[in-house]
């Protein structure tokens, strides 16, 4: 990818919004100064971020969070998972996105550990790649494939391309920018790595199919298997069609909630 540089208007405001503190308020501050910037178009940027080069586009939820402010992104999380992971271990971010966790996550477990990173959108998981083959980042693995409760499947993913790629899903309604994307189940990817024989974390994004991927995956796997620590966003638009409660499904399998954060839930084996 070619290096697109800051104007100078954007390296003043990121020399402000990167200094803000982790406290409450903060993340405010730096939304209201993104968005004046984003009062006009603007161009992807090269920008260093969470130590490594990454190639954002301000106008893209995500990006423009990892761009202005990735102090603050997510940070209860983040903060918690790396203090939870140790080198050598691995961690799964399923849901990628562009990567915000899974290259948080990479400096964690070292070049001794794996993150596997899946996304069922071709544009993020493109997009990760493209960061980790830029720094040359050996211990994460990408995979650009859907997550389902069903082995070998090919469903319709409808990506949500005006400014929130990570909200694309298999449950919201099809349209002309939908696509049909290889589905496998959390067991069928983790034969692809015969290697893994635990699993320190996982992050579960699937936006309404982490319940579907979880029932599945733990009725298929022995609990060596099972992830000590679970992070798994539910969405409560998606609820309705998500085909059961992912918090009472991993609370009846053993599972003591951490805490809990906007839609985030975050929980430790027992």
């Amino acid at each position: 990818m070619s290096a697109l540089k800051m104007d100078t208007e954007l390296s003043i405001i990121l020399s402000l919004t990167r200094r803000l503190p982790v406290v409450r308020g903060m993340k405010l501050i730096a939304a209201y100064l993104a968005k004046w910037y984003l009062r006009k178009p603007r161009r992807e940027v090269e920008s260093t971020v969470l130590g490594y080069q990454m190639f954002l586009n301000p106008h893209e939820l995500v990006e423009r969070e990892l761009l202005f402010w990735p102090q603050l992104f997510d940070w209860r999380e983040i903060s918690f998972l790396k203090n939870t992971l140790k080198p050598g271990d691995v961690f799964l971010d399923l849901g990628s996105n562009v990567g915000g966790y899974s290259l948080a996550m990479a400096s964690a477990v070292g070049e001794s550990g794996r993150v596997v990173s899946v996304d069922a959108d071709p544009y993020s998981a493109t997009r990760l790649q493209s960061v980790i083959s830029a720094n040359g980042i050996k211990q994460v693995r990408v995979v650009n494939v859907g997550l389902a409760d069903r082995k070998a499947s090919e469903l319709t993913f409808t990506p949500q391309i005006c400014g929130n790629r990570g909200g694309g899903s298999f449950l919201t309604p099809h349209n002309e920018a939908s696509i049909r994307v290889e589905c496998i189940t959390l067991t069928g990817l983790l034969a692809r790595y015969p290697e893994i024989c635990s699993i320190r974390a996982a992050k579960l994004d699937l936006e309404g199919f982490e319940y579907r991927v979880l029932m599945s995956f733990f009725g298929e796997q022995r609990q060596t298997l099972w992830p000590k620590v679970l992070l798994v966003e539910r969405g409560a638009a998606l609820l309705p069609q998500a085909g059961g409660d992912v918090n009472e499904l991993i609370a009846g399998k053993g599972y003591r909630l951490a805490f809990a954060h906007g839609e985030n839930f975050l929980w430790e084996l027992r």
